[in-house]
């Protein structure tokens, strides 16, 4: 189920001096799909190609690549779901991610077959989808996703 929101706000703060967050000016945006298979918060996930009808392969996803050759990475799980449970996902914008560690800010990221988000290398072949915004704390760091679909 997609979802948009047309109103835009510069505020950063609120008037009490609180912190927005995310929220404000379309900063993140998600989905709504079916967990394939059991998914963690915070993993990467892909569309489940192994679906027969072709409207399931973009309403289930799986945690990580189906295969190192077929990676269709679409976002970042937002909270655990085993399969047949509906599962929030950042499409795009800001989020915590499941990340391999010694990541540091800057860092640009693509996801590996175990659902995590690793660090770019120059013989890497993976499509990048995600900026590190600071090092990692125990493989979990906020990143920026960059909308793949």
């Amino acid at each position: 189920m997609a979802s948009a929101t047309y109103l835009q706000s510069l505020d950063s703060v609120y008037e009490n001096g609180d912190s927005r967050g995310v929220t404000p000016s379309n900063r993140r945006q998600t989905e709504i799909f079916i967990a394939s298979d059991t998914i963690n918060q915070y993993d990467a996930v892909s569309f489940d190609f192994t679906k027969a009808a072709d409207g399931d392969k973009t309403l289930y996803v799986v945690k990580g690549m189906i295969a190192a050759t077929s990676n269709c990475c679409i976002g970042i799980a937002q909270h655990a779901a085993v399969a047949g449970e509906t599962v929030e996902v950042v499409v795009a914008g800001v989020t915590e991610a499941n990340v391999e560690a010694a990541t540091v800010q800057g860092n640009r990221l693509y996801m590996n077959t175990a659902g995590q988000l690793a660090v770019y290398a120059a013989a890497i072949t993976l499509p990048i989808v995600a900026h590190a915004t600071e090092a990692d704390t125990d493989n979990i760091a906020t990143v920026i996703f960059l909308k793949q679909f």
